[in-house]
């Protein structure tokens, strides 16, 4: 009994860690995975040739925002340290620090939407402005819940 119980931890505890996993890829969070830039490419038509210049775009613009994202993670944690060593001089630094970050990579993104927006044909920015107006002011929420859904096409190719 008991060694059935060990093979049931060893194998059990691994496999709640998969199922806890948010999907990720190329990047993304919250979920999006590669299905989702395909739904953007076949709902604006794209060409294989914006397709690679988009595509190039979105690696260009992660490379210049991961470093921040890993920043903001560093900061979460030393922020939850200084919040348990009650610390707030160290507090408002570190919330000084994320908003200067959080402000950079809005900025970023915006400029990569718009490199994008400048690729496309004028019947695309109508059908992509169509397809983003048609939600509401929701932002990347769906039914009021955080995800990307059809919403995400905002900009074909963005991660984050």
């Amino acid at each position: 009994m008991k060694k059935l119980m060990m093979i049931l931890l060893v194998v059990a505890i691994p496999a709640a860690g998969l199922f806890a996993q948010q999907g990720k890829a190329y990047g993304m969070r919250n979920g999006a995975g590669p299905g989702q830039g395909l739904y953007c490419q076949n709902m604006l038509n794209l060409t294989v040739e914006q397709q690679e210049q988009i595509q190039n775009l979105r690696l260009e613009h992660l490379k210049l925002i991961q470093p921040k994202h890993d920043r903001l993670a560093v900061l979460r944690v030393e922020y939850n340290a200084a919040i348990s060593a009650g610390d707030k001089t160290a507090i408002n630094k570190i919330i000084d620090e994320q908003t200067k970050i959080s402000s950079e990579l809005k900025k970023e993104k915006a400029d990569h939407q718009l490199a994008v927006r400048a690729m496309l044909t004028d019947d695309q920015k109508v059908l992509m402005d169509a397809r983003n107006n048609s939600f509401g002011n929701k932002g990347n929420r769906v039914n009021g819940r955080r995800g990307m859904g059809p919403r995400y096409c905002q900009s074909p190719g963005i991660g984050r």
